[in-house]
């Protein structure tokens, strides 16, 4: 569920992620936590908490909206992506600090839905998930 918050005064807008507990989470980044002035765990917050409403609604950046409008394919894709992917790609490419490395990143997205792996982390170029060994492997 899509809501937008205020923590310690700054604005951002987060899922209401269930938690195994019955509880409901707000996953804070460190960007978000230094902005707050959160600096440990226990500190005490105050938290502004309404219903997004537009919860689908996502900000895309302004290079990555003209690679989409340019590239019809990278495009049909993209509207194939789930909107938690796209919000992911988006602060992805926003996150960059220069305008070089945003450009490298949109250039990997473009070259990911080239190959058919435009989700990250899927596909031949994602890093393997660590696998457990039995003590039966023999493959030393």
């Amino acid at each position: 569920m899509r809501v937008k918050t205020g923590i310690n005064g700054v604005p951002a807008d987060r899922a209401l992620m269930p938690a195994k507990s019955g509880y409901h989470i707000i996953v804070m980044g460190g960007d978000l936590r230094r902005q707050a002035g959160i600096k440990k765990p226990g500190d005490m917050v105050r938290i502004e908490l309404w219903l997004d409403p537009e919860p689908d609604r996502i900000n895309v950046p302004e290079e990555l909206a003209e690679t989409l409008d340019f590239i019809p394919e990278m495009k049909a894709a993209w509207d194939k992506l789930t909107p938690g992917m796209q919000r992911s790609m988006c602060y992805w490419v926003r996150s960059a600090k220069t305008a070089p490395t945003k450009a490298k990143r949109i250039a990997e997205l473009l070259r990911r839905s080239e190959a058919g792996n435009f989700q990250v982390g899927k596909g031949p170029d994602a890093k393997p998930q660590s696998k457990r060994r039995s003590s039966t492997d023999d493959s030393d």
